[in-house]
């Protein structure tokens, strides 16, 4: 059934109207006396790898959806949830100079998964609030294309990881980080008053899941560029003046990027509120069209952190 549902999915991702390009033929003049053998305006369904739809394979697909329960607000979900994740996880590439040389983490899988898991809570935050049922319908499609993304990444070239085993448990890790991630983000944003919600407490959050509770000191095993390659094995009988100079040195750079912590944890809470307030302003009209203006921002024009 979930494979099912996917390939379903997918394929009304391909032959939606938002991302299809249509192609009618029409006679400039008299049709031909046959005309009972040809369609004035047949069309052809192109999705957006070019591929080209039959209307045959169109309906039967429409019709899958429908005994699935699917429908025009389901599918159209589908399509822009597809695009509002695929911004989420661009975000990373985007911003690499901060998450990596001002942060300290590593240019790694596990370090894209976590700020991209934390730009698709932002959207989150904004589909609870949509009318019911489409609140539902969008976070459910923005969390499937989410793992769909990220277990291609890791069968991808960069990983190379094609053992069934391994992958599913990856998987499963991966989508117990994604729910308490999200989980304890809720938490720290949470207006009911025995809760804590101050910015101390959101700054905490955001240390233990996006910085693994080290500054600097690597994720998933990868080392941070503020980490030391090699463990200092220096007994006090090898230093020299040249040596202590060196350490002392090292000692200084490790404290200016101690000083930076904090201050890159203001900015990042910073901008998690500022996401917020304006994600609210943004309509639902907007979200389920996916129509810009200057009046009205999109759901992922997200402000630099």
């Amino acid at each position: 059934m979930n494979l099912t549902r996917t390939i379903l999915a997918r394929t009304l991702i391909a032959t939606s109207n938002n991302n299809f390009r249509t192609v009618r033929h029409f006679y400039s003049t008299q049709p031909p006396r046959n005309s009972s053998l040809v369609q004035p305006n047949h069309r052809q369904v192109i999705g957006r790898s070019g591929k080209v739809y039959s209307q045959r394979t169109v309906k039967i697909v429409g019709a899958i959806g429908k005994i699935l329960g699917y429908t025009l607000q389901k599918s159209t979900a589908v399509t822009l949830t597809n695009d509002y994740y695929d911004r989420c996880a661009a975000r990373f590439e985007m911003e690499k100079q901060f998450w990596v040389q001002e942060c300290g983490l590593p240019d790694s899988f596990q370090t894209w998964f976590q700020v991209t898991q934390l730009h698709m809570w932002l959207l989150t935050v904004r589909f609870r609030s949509m009318k019911p049922p489409l609140g539902k319908y969008y976070i459910q499609e923005f969390v499937n294309h989410s793992f769909l993304d990220t277990e291609d990444r890791i069968r991808g070239p960069q990983n190379k990881i094609t053992k069934g085993t391994l992958i599913k448990n990856y998987m499963k890790i991966l989508l117990h980080q994604h729910r308490g991630f999200q989980t304890v983000l809720d938490y720290a944003i949470s207006r009911e008053p025995q809760l804590n919600q101050t910015d101390q407490f959101l700054a905490g959050v955001i240390w233990r899941n996006l910085f693994g509770a080290a500054w600097g000191k690597g994720m998933g095993g990868v080392k941070g560029i503020f980490d030391s390659k090699e463990e200092p094995s220096i007994t006090s009988s090898q230093l020299s003046p040249s040596t202590t100079t060196s350490l002392e040195d090292e000692l200084e750079h490790s404290l200016e990027n101690d000083v930076k912590f904090p201050e890159i944890l203001e900015r990042l809470v910073i901008f998690i509120r500022k996401e917020l307030v304006r994600l609210d302003q943004v309509s639902d009209k907007t979200i389920i069209t996916g129509q810009t203006s200057t009046d009205q921002p999109g759901l992922t024009q997200f402000n630099k952190i």
